[in-house]
Formats: structure tokens, sequence, C-alpha cells
């Protein structure tokens, strides 16, 4: 038998890092360095501004001058965060994550550990957490976004 557990359908939060920052978090009592950035409510699917607009934490980037202010934005690493419940989870049987698409490139972890790694825009993504999940319990995803590459088009090389 095979159960889909839509991750849309869990409650998630979004936290913003200094790069690699979000690595130490899990690793010492108490946190080593809190996110610059949240928590704050959001949702999947849906991207880190969306999140940060619905929070009050960011203009709409579409009037005036507002995009200026919101370049910070591309320069932390993004993670959703939310939990897997123990009766969600089908006992003796794979589980796998399965997305469309996650851009840039990130991480994907449970339970404070690297379970895999996502890389390229617009590429499905698919990773077998079997391993990950043997244990009893409720789980804790993390999707963490890497930074995107600097924009080299608009101002730049073409060619790159």
């Amino acid at each position: 038998m095979s159960r889909t557990l839509h991750l849309s359908q869990l409650a998630w939060t979004l936290t913003g890092w200094r790069p690699h920052a979000w690595r130490f978090a899990d690793d010492v009592p108490g946190g080593f360095l809190p996110p610059d950035v949240g928590p704050v409510p959001a949702r999947l699917p849906g991207s880190v501004q969306q999140g940060l607009r619905a929070a009050g934490l960011l203009a709409d980037w579409n009037v005036g001058l507002n995009s200026r202010a919101a370049e910070w934005v591309e320069h932390r690493h993004w993670r959703f965060t939310s939990e897997i419940p123990a009766a969600s989870l089908p006992p003796g049987e794979a589980v796998w994550f399965q997305a469309d698409t996650l851009d840039p490139a990130g991480w994907i972890l449970v339970d404070g550990r690297i379970a895999g790694e996502f890389k390229g825009a617009h590429q499905p993504v698919r990773l077998d957490l079997t391993p990950a999940l043997s244990g009893a319990g409720p789980h804790r995803l993390d999707l963490v976004f890497d930074q995107p590459r600097e924009e080299e088009a608009q101002l730049g090389y073409t060619s790159r």
C-alpha cells in the first residue's frame, strides 16, 4: 500500500540565516547562532519572498524602488521547517521526498541531519528518506535553500 503525504498540508516556518550558520543551530544545546530572520509562518509551495511579504518584513518589490530594499534576501540561506507527524509515516514502507522543482540549490534535512542535496533550476527532486526516517516518533523536516548565483546577465556578461 502506498500513501502520499502532501507537504503543503503541513505547518511550515521560515528562518533566514547567514550562510551556513544554520549548520550549527542544532549542534550546541540552546543554539549557537540565532537566525537573522524569523521564524515566520510560511507556505509550500511558495517562496521566501512571499513568506517575508506576508509577515510584513518585505515591501512589495513591484512598487517604485522597493526591489532595491529586497536585495538583502538573496544573501541568506533560507530554511523552511516542519514536523512530519509519526502517524503519517507508513511503517515498513519506503518514504520518498518528491518535488517538481526546488531552486536554485540546497539541502534536505531530517531531524537536523542532511539527508540529501538538490541542485539545478527547474529540476525535479526525488530522494529516498527511508534511512533518515527509520526511528519512531515525529520527525523534523527542513528544506534549506542556498544563496542564488549572483546576477550576471542584467548588466554583466550575457554569455555567462
